[in-house]
Formats: structure tokens, C-alpha cells, sequence
């Protein structure tokens, strides 16, 4: 018994020494009630928000009733036990980190957000930005129609392509330059076979389509254009988009609901899971819905900030 005991703390301690030497970064992904944290070397507790990167040498102090949910190389914990701990105690508890579908999703988007290209760049204009680069190399883009193509005269915004399965759809757009001579653009809705089934003339840059302009039909490819009202040769590109039903949608969350990360978490963090999940089935328009509530929802999460953000830079949606 003594051996065995002998051999848990052995690798307990190995594995701590692992998380030191690594590039490991531990990352607060949700909490809930106070939690607060020291810097090393430091003895004041400041309160801590979700989407913090801990420094192993810091120290945590959770107040009674608070939980604090921690992730790390695609594994979560959640902890809730009262009192001051160092950040590297719980980091190298490995009987208190698990992994599951909806941790090793969410890892990669959250990877790609905390992307240390995005402390460099300029935050406006993230999808053609490249100014502020100090050499740090980007994260890959996702193509899509019209993506980082800047050759078009007016920049696609929403939708961006992949599934949609909603029946009123907010279609958004851009000129890629101001120009205040321009008042009225032309919205067209083809099919796949470039069949015009819907056009009208718009006053402004965005167009609440709904069913009673044309019912779109589940298991359809579409495409969407947008042009300047009398001049056909600005304009974004045709952007396709596969209309699904909603039961479809609705099986990617119903399976995410069914996750411990998911249902231990506190509300934006269970908004932004359910725009990973559904950003990962291609469900571009409803991912982008959840990033956006999420992001003003709760405007000290550092982590839906830079979520919102990243997602914006995968998909070359210029704010």
C-alpha cells in the first residue's frame, strides 16, 4: 500500500514538473461567485473574470460557494473547494482534469482565440487587417466565399456560408470603401443553378429576409449577392449557404447539453460552447449569433471578447 501510495505522488510529481517546464497555458474558462488572484511574488487578491491565463507561480483564492472551471491541453476541472491554492496545485491534479467531445471542440477554438497574433494586431477591420505585425505568424483562416478577397467592392459580412437553419436570417454587408454618393443597393437570392428566386432594392446595408419573401427549403444550396443599385460591377461575391432544418440544429446543442463542461458551466461560457459546437457542424450564421451575445453579455469575460474576435478573423467578417 505504502509502494503504491509511493508511485501516485511520484507521478503527481512528475506531472507538475511536466505543466512547469511545458507551454501549457491554464486558462480560467468559467467561474461562477467570487474567485480572486495574486500574481506571483504578489500578496493583494484581485478579482478574477473568466478567459484569464493563469501563471503557474500565482495563487487562487475561492470563496465559499464560488466554483472556478480551469482548462488546460484540451482537459477541464471544475473546483470548488473554499481557500487559498496555488495555481500549480491545481493544474497538476490530474484526477480532477477529464476530457470530453465538447473540451476537445472548444479547445481548439479557444486555442486559436488566445492566438498571440491577436495582442498585435489592431482590432478593427480584423478580417484584412495585418498592421501591428511584429513577425508573430497568424492563425489559419477558414475559406469561404469571398474570403479575403479584396477585390470586390462590397465585403460580404453575414451569412458567411455553411448551414442555416433559421426562417428570418439577418443577411449584412459593406463597402470595402465609403462612398457617400451610394444609397441603394440590389439584394438577389439564387439557387445553386443561379435560378433568381428572390431580388429587391435596399436602403442600407443589411436585409431581414423571411419566409414570406420566399420560403427556402430544407436540403437546398442557395446563394445571396449583394450590388450597388446601379452599378452591377460592385458588389460582394456570390456567398452559398446550404438551408437545413431545424431539428438538425437543434441535435448539435441537445448533444452538448448532455456534457458535464457544459452544464457546470455559468451562462456565457454555455453560450459560447454552444457557438463552438455549432461553429464545428458549420452552423456559421447561429455560431456567430451566440459569439455576439456572448460578447456583450458579459463585457469583463476576456475569453468571449476574444472569441468574438477570433471568429471574426477565421471568416473575414470586417466589422
Amino acid at each position: 500500500m505504502k509502494k503504491l501510495s509511493f508511485i501516485c505522488l511520484f507521478l503527481i510529481f512528475c506531472f507538475a514538473e511536466s505543466i512547469a517546464q511545458s507551454n501549457i497555458k491554464v486558462i480560467v474558462y468559467s467561474k461562477t461567485g467570487k474567485v480572486k488572484y495574486a500574481a506571483p511574488g504578489s500578496t493583494k487578491f484581485k478579482n478574477l473574470n473568466a478567459g484569464a491565463e493563469l501563471d503557474l507561480k500565482g495563487t487562487l483564492k475561492i470563496l465559499p460557494g464560488a466554483s472556478l472551471a480551469l482548462y488546460q491541453d484540451e482537459e477541464y476541472a471544475i473546483f470548488k473547494e473554499a481557500g487559498e491554492k496555488s495555481v500549480e496545485s491545481l493544474a497538476s491534479n490530474i484526477n480532477a482534469f477529464q476530457e470530453g467531445d465538447a473540451t476537445e471542440i472548444f479547445g481548439e477554438y479557444l486555442e486559436n482565440a488566445i492566438h498571440p497574433y491577436f495582442g498585435i494586431v489592431k482590432v478593427q477591420n480584423m478580417g484584412f487587417s495585418t498592421s501591428g505585425d511584429s513577425g508573430t505568424p497568424p492563425p489559419p483562416k477558414k475559406g469561404r466565399d469571398g474570403a479575403g478577397n479584396k477585390n470586390f467592392k462590397i465585403i460580404r459580412l453575414q451569412p458567411t456560408g455553411g448551414k442555416i437553419a433559421d426562417n428570418t436570417i439577418l443577411f449584412r454587408w459593406k463597402l470595402s470603401e465609403k462612398d457617400k454618393k451610394v444609397k441603394l443597393f440590389k439584394f438577389v437570392l439564387s439557387s445553386s443553378s443561379d435560378e433568381v428566386l428572390f431580388e429587391k432594392e435596399i436602403d442600407g446595408n443589411s436585409y431581414h429576409f423571411t419566409s414570406s419573401d420566399f420560403q427556402l427549403s430544407p436540403g437546398q444550396s442557395y446563394k445571396w449577392k449583394v450590388s450597388v443599385a446601379d452599378d452591377s460591377g460592385k458588389s460582394t461575391p456570390n456567398v452559398s449557404f446550404d438551408f437545413v432544418s431545424a431539428s438538425d440544429q437543434a441535435d448539435v446543442l441537445k448533444e452538448l447539453s448532455g456534457e458535464e463542461m457544459y452544464q457546470k458551466a455559468d451562462l456565457t461560457t454555455r453560450i459560447m460552447l454552444e457557438a463552438t459546437a455549432l461553429e464545428e457542424a458549420e452552423f456559421l450564421y447561429k455560431a456567430m449569433e451566440n459569439y455576439t451575445i456572448a460578447k456583450n453579455l458579459s463585457k469583463k469575460n476576456k475569453l468571449a471578447q476574444k472569441m468574438y474576435k477570433a471568429f471574426l478573423w477565421r471568416y473575414d467578417m470586417v466589422e
